[in-house]
């Protein structure tokens, strides 16, 4: 943390990431010097020291203590940290502000592959007597927080998150996927976690475009030749005439789909190979994925030698 300068700390993920071991981490150890708010302590505190059956009717005040906390931190442009699921996007506002008010922002997210994981966690964290949630609103925080996460890496490029690391933590300690400082992309794993490929998949991030930039900018990130390299697969496959009928939709993994606009029926190809796919992800011809997805009665080109002959 530079002399002159304040320093907001976040750590951030779903319920049962391991955000409190990464907080507590000896890597972390110049943050017991600064102020801390941690909203599931607070609760605990206010329930007579107990995180189980934390009655609902006292969270609006532990989060009026947590607003007014960063509000006094801020307007005295002094250090402090806090943890959050994510869920919502306030924490992401609060980095905002504390950015143009001229703090160094840094920001951890944690995760895990599958909501699953995360629910055991808390299971087991909750017979150790810690703060619980029932299952199903962890697997709905998991989702929304998850889905942010293309949000933390648009405020790193936009200069508002000074320091971004996000961990993968499915085995049994976190491993740095992606390291971002200034804007610039400092690390992407080779051995990315399937949860972040998803997660970043149909973002202006995904995976490739961030392992091509590494070193570069995130603002660097060429658009225009993403497209092209999701387009690329449909151009292999088929004919100019039916390729130009259909528009990108979505990425997993190395599957590209798209979208015919006026069926709104999707075809699915392997960027690496070829292979078209159903829905369910079954191997199908190029003539069943296009029978599927053309209005019906269309003469699309088959068998005139354009790329794959599935």
């Amino acid at each position: 943390m530079s002399a002159d300068r304040p320093e907001l700390y976040i750590v951030a993920g779903p319920s049962g990431a391991g955000k409190s071991s990464i907080f507590n981490s000896s890597e972390n150890e110049h943050l017991r010097y600064i102020d801390r708010f941690n909203i599931d302590d607070r609760l605990a505190q206010l329930n007579n020291g107990s995180y189980r059956d934390i009655p609902n009717e006292l969270r609006p005040q532990a989060n009026r203590e947590l607003a007014e906390f960063i509000k006094a931190h801020i307007g005295n442009r002094r250090s402090f940290s806090t943890e959050t699921t994510l869920r919502h996007p306030a924490m992401l506002n609060v980095t905002e502000r504390a950015a143009d008010s001229g703090f160094e922002t840094r920001f951890t997210y944690v995760a895990a592959e599958n909501a699953d994981i995360h629910i055991k966690r808390v299971q087991e964290r909750a017979i150790r007597g810690g703060h619980s949630a029932p299952p199903e609103v962890i697997r709905s925080i998991y989702e929304e927080s998850t889905s942010r996460v293309p949000r933390v890496l648009e405020l790193a490029e936009q200069g508002k998150i000074s320091s971004l690391r996000i961990y993968d933590n499915t085995g049994r300690e976190p491993v740095l996927q992606i390291r971002v400082e200034e804007g610039y992309v400092i690390d992407v794993s080779r051995q990315i976690a399937p949860w972040i490929d998803r997660t970043l998949a149909n973002s202006k991030y995904a995976v490739p475009e961030l392992q091509q930039a590494r070193g570069g900018l995130l603002s660097e990130i060429d658009l225009e030749q993403q497209q092209g390299r999701r387009l690329e697969p449909l151009h292999q496959a088929l004919s100019l005439e039916d390729a130009q009928q259909f528009k990108w939709a979505a990425q997993t993994g190395s599957i590209q789909s798209y979208r015919h606009p006026e069926t709104g029926k999707h075809i699915h190809i392997d960027s690496i190979s070829g292979q078209f796919y159903n829905q369910q992800r079954n191997p199908i011809s190029q003539q069943a994925a296009l029978a599927h997805a053309m209005p019906s009665g269309h003469d699309h080109a088959l068998d005139q030698g354009y790329g794959y002959s599935r």
